[in-house]
């Protein structure tokens, strides 16, 4: 059966169905917290053909985004996310994402459990990939007619933020059933907070998280979005899904260089170039690791105006994070970055030798404090003719000595 194209048909059909269930009384609810509130929507009954993804689904904006690279056509296309072509679209990148889940078996064993949060005009806020799933299954001669008809609530008529908000805190919260891949977490807070202008508490108070966490996840989408700059690829978040760890290395070891923009450039561009290159040395956050702990003694002349961020804001995590007047990065010749890599791999060596000995040092220091205590112990000891306490002490002043020649 055909999808519903119209907004208003789809809207008074959804207000005609809930109108009924509330007549007949006795329907079950489904609580959703809606403007601060907790609301509870009455369930009822529709057609599967009647719901609509929802363009906007925060799941599906990098799949979209892939989906647009290798199809140059599908852009216009989704021009109209309610359009029959763009809910075709929509679900192939749905269908791709459940695939790799148990999503459809728990669906055919267990049935529709927590209905669909529809918004007032019919789009799926939640449950999106559950309604790809069920529709496959209603094809399926075994499941056609026990899923002919899906359950939903329908939300009353709310402005874009607010649909967003509930949206991350169904989903994106630590509650949250099916936990979201990290770069989809960071495009939705992207289009929260700087397409719809949402403030970074709203933002944090809907994921529930604190704000030192949702500030390292905006410094990787921006760490993220330059590498892109960086490769020529643009908007392809996805093709740095493997690389997660790489870009959390790298935010902290720009949030530790926080006050030196000239070391921030010389790490970023370090460690762009490893995330590209995937040297087989060792795993590629390590690499960035021994790039992090050696930056300052690279010899590298400094290419950002001061070495000291003057203007940053300690309450703003991208303050002098890009700076408009630096020549932008670019991929190092395989000739360059070996080099680097080399000049990398010895002051690392330096590093671990001054690590080393001062971890030996600190140990040498803490053991000589002991014993000075021993030491007091002892004359205590003697003095008092404690016999068996002192052959303890002794003994493990003994210990200790061993320990420090061995040292």
């Amino acid at each position: 059966m055909p999808i519903s194209n119209t907004d208003s048909v789809r809207e008074r059909i959804l207000e005609d169905e809930e109108k009924e269930a509330n007549r007949q009384g006795g329907r079950p609810t489904f609580p959703v917290e809606v403007k601060g509130a907790t609301r509870h929507l009455s369930i009822f009954k529709v057609a599967i053909h009647v719901p609509k993804y929802r363009l906007e689904n925060g799941r599906t904006i990098r799949g979209l985004q892939e989906f647009v690279h290798q199809n140059a056509d599908a852009e216009k296309a989704l021009g109209d996310g309610g359009s029959a072509e763009a809910q075709e679209i929509i679900e192939k990148v749905l269908l791709s994402m459940i695939e790799k889940e148990n999503l459809y078996q728990n669906l055919a064993d267990e049935g529709q459990r927590d209905p669909l949060i529809l918004t007032k005009q019919g789009y799926v806020l939640n449950g999106n990939r559950r309604l790809a799933a069920m529709r496959k299954l209603s094809r399926d001669p075994k499941f056609s007619k026990r899923f002919q008809n899906v359950d939903v609530v329908l939300l009353p008529q709310l402005d874009e933020q607010e649909l967003s908000t509930i949206e991350m805190r169904l989903q994106m919260s630590i509650e949250g059933k099916a936990p979201y891949n990290w770069l989809d977490e960071l495009l939705v807070i992207q289009k929260n907070i700087k397409h719809l202008k949402m403030d970074f508490e709203r933002v944090r108070s809907a994921m529930r998280t604190t704000m030192p966490a949702l500030n390292k996840k905006l410094l990787i989408y921006e760490l993220v979005g330059e590498y892109l700059r960086f490769t020529n690829r643009e908007d392809q978040y996805f093709s740095v899904e493997g690389d997660k760890q790489a870009f959390q290395t790298l935010a902290d070891g720009i949030k530790r260089y926080e006050s030196r923009l000239d070391l921030q450039r010389l790490l970023k561009e370090q460690a762009f170039n490893i995330i590209l290159k995937k040297p087989k040395t060792k795993s590629v956050h390590l690499q960035i690791t021994d790039v992090i702990n050696v930056i300052p003694r690279l010899n590298q002349p400094k290419t950002v105006g001061s070495s000291n961020n003057t203007n940053a804001r300690k309450d703003d995590p991208l303050a002098g994070l890009v700076t408009s007047n630096a020549k932008p990065l670019s991929p190092m010749s395989e000739v360059e970055f070996r080099e680097r890599q080399k000049e990398v791999a010895r002051h690392q060596q330096e590093h671990e030798l001054n690590r080393s000995y001062n971890e030996q040092l600190k140990r040498a220091e803490d053991s000589l404090s002991i014993l000075n205590m021993i030491d007091e112990d002892l004359a205590r000891a003697k003095r008092e003719k404690i016999s068996e306490v002192l052959q303890q002490i002794e003994a493990t002043a003994k210990k200790i000595r061993q320990i420090i020649l061995n040292d």
